[in-house]
C-alpha cells in the first residue's frame, strides 16, 4: 500500500489535503490532484501534467486517511514509477514557477543562465516530455541567447564607435600638422623670394 506523508500538497495548487475541497484523488495517469483543482479543469479534462485525458467521474480514485497512522493511502494499484512521475510533476511545476518569475519580474543573465542549465540536465534525467515546461524552457533559452547576442552587438557598436572617433582624431590631428607644414612651407617660400630678388639686386 502507497503511503503518503500526512503533510503530502497537491501537485497543482500546493495546498494540504486537510478540508473536504482539498481530498486528493488519483486520476488515469497516476497524477494525484485535490478535488477541487479537479473539478477546476476545463472539459474535457486532461492532466495538467502530462496531458493524458481521463473521465474526472469514473477514473479517479479516491484516497483516504489511515486514522492509524493519521497518513493517506490508496490501492496497490498506485505504482512507485508513478510516484516518482508525481514528484516530478511538482519539481517540473516549480520550475515553471521561476520561469515565470523571471519573466515578469527579470533577473541577472548568470542566473538565468544557471537555470537554463539546471532545467535542461533536470530533462535528461526524465522520461516524461513535460511538454509545458519544455515549451517554457526553449522560450527562455532562445530569449537568452537574443538577449545575449543583443548586448554583444552592442558591444561591437561601442567598440566600432571607439575606433571611429580615434581615427577622427588623428585625421584631424594629421590635417592640423599638414596645414601647419603648408604654412611653414609658404613662409619659406617667400624667404627665398627675398633672397633671390637681394641676389639679383647685388649682381646688377
Amino acid at each position: 500500500m502507497l503511503i503518503l506523508h500526512p503533510k503530502s500538497t497537491c501537485d497543482v495548487c500546493f495546498d494540504s489535503y486537510v478540508s473536504s475541497e482539498r481530498v486528493p484523488y488519483v486520476i488515469k495517469c497516476g497524477h494525484i490532484l485535490c478535488e477541487n483543482c479537479i473539478n477546476k479543469l476545463p472539459e474535457p479534462s486532461i492532466c495538467p501534467f502530462c496531458r493524458m485525458p481521463f473521465d474526472r467521474d469514473e477514473e479517479q480514485l479516491r484516497l483516504h486517511i489511515d486514522t492509524a497512522t493519521n497518513a493517506l493511502s490508496t490501492p496497490l494499484l498506485i505504482r512507485r514509477s508513478e510516484v516518482s512521475l508525481s514528484e516530478s510533476a511538482t519539481q517540473a511545476q516549480q520550475y515553471l514557477s521561476r520561469i515565470t518569475d523571471i519573466v515578469l519580474g527579470g533577473a541577472k543573465a548568470v542566473e538565468v543562465r544557471e537555470l537554463i542549465d539546471e532545467i535542461g540536465e533536470w530533462f535528461s534525467d526524465q522520461e516524461e516530455e513535460f511538454r509545458e515546461l519544455q515549451t517554457a524552457w526553449l522560450l527562455l533559452k532562445k530569449h537568452s541567447q537574443k538577449k545575449s547576442d543583443l548586448r554583444q552587438c552592442l558591444e561591437d557598436k561601442k567598440e566600432l564607435e571607439q575606433q571611429v572617433e580615434f581615427q577622427k582624431n588623428v585625421s584631424d590631428t594629421v590635417q592640423k600638422r599638414l596645414e601647419k607644414y603648408k604654412e611653414s612651407n609658404m613662409k619659406m617660400e617667400e624667404q627665398l623670394a627675398e633672397l633671390e630678388k637681394e641676389r639679383d639686386q647685388l649682381e646688377q
